[in-house]
């Protein structure tokens, strides 16, 4: 919310007069920019170009800033219900030497793990529950600054405020102009979901750098851990991760006993790094991927 927020002011925000927005994307930031301006009165649509609404991906860390926008939007008991408390994020070297794990405990306040699934149908219910509407097989191919969402059937639809959330290649970000860079990193990496093992640490985010490589363990729900392998695109055995993960083990030995419950066929992919020369113009923001990707 803050592109809008700093395009608008808080006096447009409020709920003093019903204002309309078109928000091409219904990703969790699409779905997060809905509930909260429909919570504040405005009327909304949110335009997904795939026929049902779905969250690719596994788990994610949701630290407090992140837990207080999922209350501003109404999301976060719903989001959070099987979600593990976060007290200890613990980054280790190619040793296995702790390098940190204290600033969590320095009034950071609530952080949890959290499946990706649960925050997305949580973002959707709290959208639709403050009257969003959200309309599935809908494909934006643009915006304009003076208010208007365009569609792949050429419609344009105006709006007070017209919002991009819809990812890296954003067609509302080209349409803009706004666009400053966009490039695919020489790295990335595969995001997997595991059995929980009743003597998994609780309450503790583990990860650990060996070189180009990096191994993350994040505890999501009282039956599931996330786990990514990340590496160097050109680690050719590090980005194998469909047939074997036998170099993964050997890198990482002391986490053998997670690494060896990660399912054979998952898929590695590189990281995009977006920079845009402003989050908003004229009526239009974008948010999300499409303002900053995860780089």
């Amino acid at each position: 919310m803050a592109a809008i927020t700093m395009m608008l002011g808080d006096e447009m925000l409020g709920r003093d007069k019903q204002r309309h927005a078109e928000i091409a994307g219904a990703g969790m930031v699409g779905l997060a920019a809905a509930a909260a301006l429909a919570r504040r009165g405005w009327s909304v649509r949110v335009h997904e170009k795939d026929e049902q609404l779905r969250e690719l991906g596994a788990g994610m860390s949701v630290w407090t800033n992140g837990v207080r926008a999922l209350k501003e939007a109404g999301a976060y008991e719903e989001a959070a219900a099987r979600a593990d408390d976060l007290d200890s994020w613990q980054l280790r070297d190619h040793r296995n030497r702790v390098l940190q794990d204290e600033w969590m405990s320095r009034g950071v306040g609530e952080s949890h793990g959290i499946l990706r699934p649960d925050v997305h149908s949580a973002l959707a219910s709290a959208a639709v529950r403050y009257g969003a509407e959200i309309v599935t097989g809908s494909r934006v191919t643009g915006a304009s600054a003076e208010g208007e969402l365009i569609l792949s059937t050429g419609e344009r639809l105006r709006a007070d405020l017209v919002i991009g959330a819809d990812g890296v290649h954003s067609p509302v970000r080209e349409a803009l102009g706004l666009t400053k860079k966009k490039r695919q990193l020489p790295d990335g990496g595969g995001r997997h979901l595991i059995p929980r093992l009743p003597s998994d640490p609780k309450n503790i985010m583990i990860e650990r750098w060996v070189g180009g490589r990096r191994v993350g363990i994040l505890p999501c729900t009282p039956d599931q851990v996330y786990v990514y392998l990340c590496c160097p695109a050109n680690d050719i055995s590090g980005r194998d991760q469909t047939t074997s993960l036998d170099t993964w083990i050997e890198m990482f030995p002391e986490l053998r006993h997670y690494i060896e419950r990660i399912p054979l066929g998952g898929q590695w992919r590189p990281f995009t790094d977006v920079v845009a020369t402003s989050w908003h113009k004229g009526k239009a923001a974008i948010v999300g991927d499409a303002a900053s990707a995860m780089s």
